[in-house]
C-alpha cells in the first residue's frame, strides 16, 4: 500500500516554506552588456541589462548576418507610450527602438521568464542548468544560446552538475563561461 504525504501529516518544523522575494524596481535606463553568439549555424544577439553590475534582464534573438557586434556595452532604455512600456537598445551609436518586438512570442516568453528569475535572485547557475535541460529536450538553439550567454556571469570555479563527456567524471567547474573538468582538463564552451 502506498502512503500519501500531505501537509497535515508533517509537523510544522518539517514543512518547507518559500521566501517571498521582491524584485528591485527597474530604473528607466540600464547599462547592458551585448553578446553575439553562434549556435548550430544561427547567429544571436543578446542584451543583458545590469543592475548593480549583476544581470537583471535579458533581451535577444536571431541576429541579421549584416549586423557585426562584438561583446560590448550599450543601454536598455525603458520608454512609455501611454500605458505600454517599450524597450530601446542603444548600442554603438545606433538605436533599436521597440527592441523586444524584433522577437517571436516564444522568444519573448523565454526572455520574460528568464528576466523574472534574474530579478528575483535565482542563481544564474540554476537558470543555466534548466535552460540546458530544455535544450536537451529539443526546445531549440535559442535556449542553448541564452544558456551560453548567461554562463559568462557565473563566477569562476563554481561547481557544475554536469558530467565530463571525455572522462565521465563529475569534477566539473565553470571557468570564464565554460565548463572545465578538473579531472582530465577537458573544456567545453
Amino acid at each position: 500500500m502506498t502512503s500519501v504525504l500531505s501537509a497535515d501529516s508533517l509537523s510544522n518544523e518539517e514543512v518547507p516554506s518559500l521566501a517571498d522575494n521582491h524584485a528591485p524596481k527597474r530604473p528607466d535606463s540600464l547599462v547592458a552588456r551585448i553578446f553575439s553568439v553562434k549556435v548550430k549555424g544561427q547567429k544571436f544577439i543578446f542584451a543583458i541589462g545590469l543592475l548593480n553590475d549583476k544581470p537583471y534582464e535579458i533581451f535577444g534573438g536571431k541576429c541579421p548576418d549584416t549586423l557585426d557586434i562584438k561583446t560590448s556595452e550599450g543601454y536598455l532604455v525603458k520608454e512609455k507610450e501611454g500605458k505600454k512600456v517599450k524597450y530601446r537598445l542603444d548600442i554603438q551609436g545606433v538605436q533599436f527602438s521597440n527592441f523586444a518586438d524584433n522577437f517571436t512570442a516564444e522568444d519573448q516568453l523565454i526572455f520574460r521568464l528568464t528576466s523574472q528569475l534574474l530579478r528575483h535572485g535565482v542563481s544564474i547557475k540554476h537558470i543555466v542548468e534548466q535552460l540546458e535541460k530544455a535544450n536537451q529536450e529539443g526546445v531549440g538553439s535559442l535556449t542553448a544560446a541564452v544558456a551560453r550567454t548567461l554562463r559568462k556571469f557565473i563566477p569562476s570555479d563554481t561547481t557544475a552538475k554536469s558530467m565530463c563527456e571525455n572522462c565521465e567524471g563529475g569534477n566539473i567547474v565553470f571557468q570564464e563561461g565554460c565548463y572545465k573538468c578538473l579531472t582530465c582538463g577537458a573544456s567545453k564552451c
